[in-house]
């Protein structure tokens, strides 16, 4: 069982075919695949996209700022 030892977040980003998808942020680099859900999600809930961002974007109060964070790898 593998497991995501950096922050991440899920979220969604705009798709042609779709309207939107989902995908899965994560911050830093690891060796993380997506293949690695496939055994614990089902395929409605697994992300489409896996991305890596040097840095998730925090809020002032230090939450993670979901919108921009994926606005930064659009």
């Amino acid at each position: 069982k593998k497991n995501i030892k950096n922050r991440f977040i899920i979220g969604g980003v705009d798709d042609k075919q779709f309207g939107t998808k989902v995908i899965l942020l994560i911050e830093g680099k690891c060796d993380f695949k997506l293949e690695w859900l496939h055994n614990i999600l089902t395929k409605y809930e697994l992300p489409k996209a896996l991305f890596f961002t040097p840095l998730l974007i925090e809020t002032k109060t230090g939450k993670i700022n979901r919108k921009e964070s994926i606005k930064n790898i659009q």
